[in-house]
């Protein structure tokens, strides 16, 4: 899952200004060749120490450089990694805790008639810490990235679909009739969009333990 940079813009941009370089060399040659034979041989001695130890520098500083970078990379993605790991495993552990359950007969309320069934929804808001953090820095595969960019637009849904829930029934809904009583039209369409804002909050859920379940499966196949 970890993706090394591309470098090809750099090496681009360092074989242009070599090139540059080199043409002024050669034509500063040209002009010691022409104006002073004598001093050439002098001249190519020190262009060649000169050169040498310029490219020797900057041969052991780049060298250096991505040494050191692969090393601070490694380090940024394993810290990445282990803390992904921590909150992926407590937002599925709350999330499998307290499962909503929102049944289909729920959802076959009519404006006549309702079924009786038990529905339970939860109040868990996800917070997308460190998946949103790992899905921008860079240092995973295009597959892994994408995964956590869905999750991290999953949990952010959940939480705008717990939302919805809790204003679907407002408080000046008409109160469940009793069991003497026939139902009204208004109470029984309140009962359904309440349910079917439930199954929201349901499925937001099943997304979210599924994207959970890729990522941590996928993180603990790398090591």
């Amino acid at each position: 899952m970890f993706r090394i940079q591309d470098g090809s813009s750099f090496w681009r941009g360092f074989g242009l200004v070599t090139l540059c370089v080199l043409a002024v060399l050669v034509a500063y040659t040209l002009v010691v060749w022409y104006m002073s034979p004598g001093t050439l041989l002098e001249w190519l001695n020190t262009l060649v120490a000169t050169a040498t130890s310029v490219i020797s520098a900057i041969l052991v500083g780049l060298g250096l450089f991505k040494v050191q970078a692969r090393q601070t990379e490694k380090a940024r993605r394993s810290q990445l990694t282990d803390l992904l790991k921590i909150e992926l495993e407590e937002v599925k552990r709350n999330i499998e805790s307290s499962k909503s359950s929102v049944p289909d007969e729920a959802l076959q309320t009519t404006r006549t008639s309702i079924a009786a069934y038990e529905m339970s929804v939860y109040f868990y808001h996800a917070v997308p810490l460190v998946v949103k953090d790992a899905a921008r820095s860079g240092l995973f595969d295009e597959e892994a990235t994408a995964e956590m960019m869905a999750l991290t637009r999953n949990m952010l849904t959940h939480n705008q679909r717990i939302q919805e829930y809790m204003t679907a029934h407002p408080d000046d809904e008409p109160a469940r009739p009793s069991p003497e009583q026939p139902v009204s039209e208004r109470w029984l369409m309140a009962q359904k969009r309440q349910a079917e804002a439930g199954r929201s909050v349901e499925r937001s859920e099943d997304r979210i333990l599924r994207g959970c379940r890729i990522l941590l499966d996928s993180l603990t196949q790398e090591r």
